[in-house]
């Protein structure tokens, strides 16, 4: 069974992302911001259950969460993001139902990224909300 951290780009997200960053993707997942072990819960994720009511939990998370807390876990899950809420979510609701999608769009996100670089490569627009969250996060 395939999990998060089998992914090395995303199991280096999961241990080098903000506790904020970490929190957002539990909630998402696990419906609740958890405790300290949530990087280790993260990791063993191995995708949502077969009978997973997308939709439902669609409007739930469109409810709960805004296009930068979308935008922040698709970073963390290197994923292309959207500036539409509903296609962010989307992305990565699809992408957490089924972790073999996970191979193309991680190894698409940076082509020369290697894991012995200190910071993943971001394109201009990602790098620009990136640094929004960690100001945001900092107030």
């Amino acid at each position: 069974m395939t999990t998060l951290n089998d992914f090395p780009k995303i199991a280096k997200s999961l241990k080098t992302s903000s506790k904020n960053e970490i929190q957002l993707l539990h909630r998402l997942i696990f419906g609740e911001e958890g405790d300290r072990l949530n990087r280790s819960r993260l990791r063993k994720f191995s995708g949502f259950p077969s009978d997973f009511q997308f939709e439902e939990t669609k409007q739930k998370v469109v409810a709960e969460f805004s296009l930068q807390d979308l935008i922040a876990i698709c970073i963390l899950l290197r994923l292309k993001f959207y500036t539409d809420l509903d296609k962010c979510c989307d992305t990565v609701l699809t992408h957490l139902s089924d972790l073999s999608l996970l191979t193309t769009e991680a190894s698409d996100f940076s082509e020369t990224d290697d894991l012995e670089e200190s910071e993943p490569k971001l394109t201009d627009s990602q790098q620009t909300v990136s640094n929004k969250l960690i100001l945001e996060s900092q107030k």
